[in-house]
């Protein structure tokens, strides 16, 4: 997809699940201070917004609705309110799946994809979904990242790459059963991971730029004794992504990679499947980590952690994490880097 952004181009932010804790994040950064260069579209109903703000005890925010029609023609010189039309989009149940909160998510994301597609937005960000509300809503994907690589038309899969501080992951396969990940895990799309990575890295301009990858099997296989795929496709793949420039190296045990992370040998590493990495990151900084979709043609981030049915009406949801992923996606669009090298 071809997109031509001006320097009027705004950020998005989508409330995310009407029924878990975005729209209550939302309202929490809103609250905030926010940066100078960042002009802020937010896509949503008001009455999830108002209830967000309910649950966070703070006052509605008081933005301007605007029309769909006078995006491209009046400036936008501080956040407004764009909601999404559907039937039922406010009335949604409470800290529970439901279609109702698919439907409004799958009417949010196609509103941004068309803004995004006029050269409205240079990208966005979005609260936590829920992926079975997603597929009661209209998804026929198992995560966000497929269901945007449908959205924006992209000709390769999107990935999800975790940040947190300085440091980044991304992961060969995400959510697939188990017993499928040594079927899906194939040179090319170890190179892709790596490649995906390697550029969103570069536009974060992150202290550190070399990546280690992990094997699949205990102890990377032990030279084939306990598998073969780090000989015959992990190791091929890193070796293609240093023959292209990129600072990789590999593959390692898994259950060492991130010790050699934390100790600083490397800014990055590749993961095989969801949990080889997610445990490590999440253990490192739950409530700060980002989730940056690689492969799509702006910058996208989203929180890293769910929608958090449990603590909806305790109102204590912390915002780090839609805050920093404010921050990175800023960062990602100021950089102005060509976002496609991610693709």
């Amino acid at each position: 997809m071809a997109i031509e952004l001006t320097t009027q181009s705004a950020l998005g932010l989508l409330l995310g699940d009407p029924a878990g804790v975005g729209p209550q994040l939302a309202v929490r950064l809103l609250a905030e201070p926010l940066p100078a260069q960042v002009r802020l579209i937010v896509v949503g109903r008001r009455a999830w917004l108002r209830r967000g703000a309910q649950q966070a005890q703070l006052p509605e925010p008081d933005l301007p609705a605007m029309a769909l029609a006078d995006l491209d023609t009046v400036p936008i010189d501080c956040p407004i309110l764009l909601e999404p039309e559907g039937d039922d989009l406010d009335r949604v149940p409470v800290a529970s799946v439901s279609r109702e909160a698919g439907t409004g998510c799958m009417a949010s994301l196609r509103t941004v994809a068309d803004l995004v597609a006029r050269g409205v937005l240079a990208g966005f960000l979005y609260g936590p979904m829920h992926k079975q509300s997603l597929q009661l809503g209209g998804s026929r994907h198992p995560d966000d990242a497929a269901l945007l690589t449908e959205l924006f038309e992209c000709p390769a899969s999107a990935h999800e790459i975790n940040i947190l501080d300085d440091w980044c992951t991304s992961r060969v396969t995400s959510h697939i059963p188990l017993a499928e990940v040594p079927a899906r895990v194939s040179a090319p799309g170890v190179l892709t991971a790596i490649e995906q990575l390697h550029a969103v890295m570069q536009n974060l301009n992150l202290p550190d730029s070399r990546i280690g990858v992990a094997g699949l099997n205990p102890h990377a296989g032990e030279g084939g004794l306990f598998g073969d795929e780090e000989v015959e496709v992990i190791g091929p793949a890193v070796e293609e992504g240093r023959r292209r420039g990129i600072p990789v190296h590999g593959p390692f045990p898994p259950d060492t990679l991130f010790v050699r992370l934390a100790d600083g040998q490397f800014g990055g590493a590749v993961t095989m499947y969801h949990d080889q990495g997610q445990i490590a990151i999440k253990l490192l900084g739950f409530a700060r980590g980002v989730t940056v979709i690689g492969g799509l043609p702006v910058p996208v981030a989203t929180t890293a952690h769910g929608t958090a049915f449990d603590i909806v009406e305790q109102g204590t949801a912390r915002p780090h994490s839609l805050i920093n992923a404010l921050k990175v996606c800023s960062s990602l669009v100021t950089n102005n880097r060509k976002w496609s090298d991610a693709s």
